[in-house]
């Protein structure tokens, strides 16, 4: 008999609850003041003869199209192209004093595969000319060259004066 009591009561309470509410947001919504009327369309706007288009935006100063032109989007280094000169003519060459180059080394057809270690004891997995791929670690040699050091991802090999960097998967 009791519990079907404080069922009635809890009910009671959330109906009194649930309109004391209702009419407080009537109250509310009698208390806010009245919005004025939305503007007209723009396209209603742009329709009356003898007035400009506006957009709700103030128009941009000739400034800021002329920073576009000078700083085109599309071009890489974002300046203009610069007008081919007129033609020159070619100045006579005259000839260079000869002077011995040293026979450049063949460049061994290597391929780094892979890095493993960490620090200064990093070893590569290098193949030479499409071979069966070998372990060399800093320091050590392959076709002639030795390995100068070890990244993360590369490797840079030395023969006499020259010094060269081969990037993992490089083809």
């Amino acid at each position: 008999m009791i519990s079907k009591l404080l069922a009635y009561a809890g009910s009671g309470l959330l109906l009194t609850a649930a309109v004391a509410t209702v009419l407080w947001a009537m109250q509310v919504a009698r208390a806010q003041p009245q919005l004025p009327p939305p503007p007209p369309p723009v396209a209603a706007m742009a329709e009356q003869p003898g007035q400009p288009e506006q957009t709700g935006r103030r128009p941009r100063p000739a400034v800021y199209y002329e920073a576009i032109i000078q700083r085109p989007v599309f071009s890489p280094s974002r300046r203009p192209v610069a007008p081919m000169p007129a033609a020159l003519e070619p100045e006579p060459e005259t000839p260079a004093p000869a002077v011995s180059e040293p026979e450049p080394v063949a460049v061994p057809q290597l391929r780094l595969l892979g890095i493993i270690g960490n620090g200064s004891e990093r070893s590569a997995l290098i193949s030479n000319q499409g071979g069966d791929p070998a372990w060399i670690g800093q320091g050590g040699s392959i076709a002639g060259w030795q390995i100068g050091s070890v990244g993360p991802d590369w490797i840079e090999i030395t023969l006499d004066s020259q010094k060269i960097r081969i990037e993992m998967y490089e083809q």
